[in-house]
């Protein structure tokens, strides 16, 4: 097989591997850290931080803030109805303090923490009321709140004056958790790094001049013309053949 031939799918193979790299890596970076359970005793919302891994139940939430809706516009005019695709709920962290958490397009998961927000209501206006009687578990990271998800965040303190006059900045903690398959995240990620490396092998192997077998070397025998039986043999014990000729010969002019 050519070399040549293994440029083409030595990059295909190192572009798979890098999209796969791109949209796992930091995610699997995060799946290495050891999860914090955020209702862990001692636990303070101080100690949150972008990248964490959280592993932890959603016991209380006190409202959504924000949701994501999708839908598709055809190209006459009309459009599909109105999907929700996340919602954005505030949950309790640490001692008084909130941050956000994410859920996405997941119908079981709306309804349970639509329980939970009941919950967290009937608790907060009657004290005999029972909080963590429905939970849900998350495990996922945690990303930094930004643009208009982080605006809307504090237009709800404010617009609801959950703090009353009191400013709600101190105990809000602009950060969100956002749910993770980390099982799915590990595949993608070690299937981009074998992609990754099979194709700069291959790449390697494809610029690599090929190894030329050795030619055959003609030797050419170079001998005097005949053979040595056509040559004449001259032995001590025949005598000079010529001997005797020369001699007549010299008779011959006497």
């Amino acid at each position: 097989m050519k070399t040549s031939k293994l440029r083409k799918p030595g990059l295909v193979l190192l572009v798979i591997g890098v999209v796969l790299l791109w949209f796992s890596g930091k995610d699997f970076l995060t799946s290495l850290k050891a999860p914090v359970d955020l209702n862990e005793a001692g636990f303070t919302a101080d100690q949150v931080e972008e990248g964490m891994h959280v592993k932890t139940d959603i016991y209380a939430a006190l409202d959504t803030f924000a949701s994501e809706e999708t839908w598709t516009e055809n190209k006459d005019g009309s459009s599909t109805p109105k999907e929700t695709a996340h919602q954005y709920y505030i949950i309790p962290v640490g001692e008084m303090e909130y941050m956000a958490l994410e859920i996405g397009s997941s119908g079981s998961q709306f309804s349970t923490m639509s329980a939970i927000m009941d919950e967290t209501y009937a608790y907060l206006t009657d004290a005999a009321a029972d909080l963590g009687t429905t939970i849900l578990p998350v495990e996922g990271t945690v990303e930094k709140l930004e643009g208009e998800l982080d605006q809307y965040f504090g237009e709800w303190f404010t617009d609801t004056m959950f703090f009353g006059e009191e400013d709600p900045s101190p105990y809000l903690v602009h950060y969100m958790i956002s749910p993770r398959d980390f099982f799915v995240v590990r595949v993608m990620a070690v299937a981009g790094m074998a992609a990754a490396a099979l194709g700069i092998l291959l790449l390697v192997l494809s610029f690599r001049r090929p190894r030329q077998a050795p030619q055959p070397v003609e030797t050419l025998d170079v001998s005097p013309t005949g053979t040595s039986s056509a040559r004449p043999s001259f032995s001590d014990d025949l005598g000079d053949p010529f001997a005797g000729a020369n001699k007549t010969d010299r008779d011959d002019f006497n």
